[in-house]
């Protein structure tokens, strides 16, 4: 009989480490604002293990030093990229340029520019930009 108590709180705390585990996992994969149900946060264990293995291996065979957040960024990027033509991940840096051009707002000299005949024309220096101050300063 004493055989059985170890095994079975062997068996207790495998099954209580699985469960903590598969918990994590499905709770990690919801999306903050969108409540799902419960097979849509289902996430294979096996799954993210092998996603795991495969970082580790890439990490520590490839042939040059690779960061470990590019390699996740680049798997995050094919992951989405591959949904459809009109799927694309933006990492933090290429959001903000997106939004700086979306908003027109973007740094520099502080002119007005326009392309003629391919070349860059300045018409006029924009208000209080850094070209308009320097030019009331001389």
């Amino acid at each position: 009989m004493r055989n059985v108590l170890p095994f079975k709180t062997f068996l207790q705390q495998s099954l209580l480490a699985s469960t903590l585990l598969f918990s994590i996992s499905t709770w990690a994969a919801q999306p903050a604002n969108a409540p799902l149900g419960q097979d849509e946060l289902a996430i294979d264990v096996d799954d993210i293990h092998h996603f795991i293995s495969t970082l580790a291996i890439v990490k520590h065979h490839y042939l040059q030093e690779v960061s470990t957040k590019e390699l996740i960024n680049q798997a995050i990027a094919g992951m989405v990229g591959s949904l459809d033509p009109h799927s694309n991940y933006m990492n933090e840096q290429f959001f903000e340029q997106l939004q700086n051009s979306i908003n027109g707002e973007f740094s520099g000299i502080g002119v007005e520019i326009i392309q003629e005949k391919g070349l860059i024309k300045v018409i006029s220096p924009i208000e209080d930009g850094p070209a308009a101050l320097r030019a009331s300063s001389c």
